[in-house]
């Protein structure tokens, strides 16, 4: 899923269930790149992944990534 900001930024969101893992940024890298390819225009597009928790590894990549994000469900929710 994607969205546009106010601010004409692309925010492109990875909704996952369970440990999430480096697959997971992988894919969200991918689709991050996609918009990049098709909207050369846009400024660079954020990556939010979602889910219950990151494995180390995936924990490693967002850590040292650009503009790349996690965000709890238990954060989300407000749990």
């Amino acid at each position: 899923m994607w969205l546009l900001t106010s601010t004409q930024r692309y925010v492109i969101i990875e909704l996952k269930r369970g440990l999430v893992s480096r697959d997971a940024v992988a894919q969200l890298l991918s689709y991050r790149a996609s918009i990049v390819d098709e909207l050369p225009a846009r400024s660079r597009p954020i990556g939010l992944l979602v889910g219950d928790r990151l494995d180390n590894e995936a924990q490693g990549m967002i850590d040292h990534l650009p503009r790349l994000a996690f965000i709890s469900l238990d954060d989300l929710l407000g749990r």
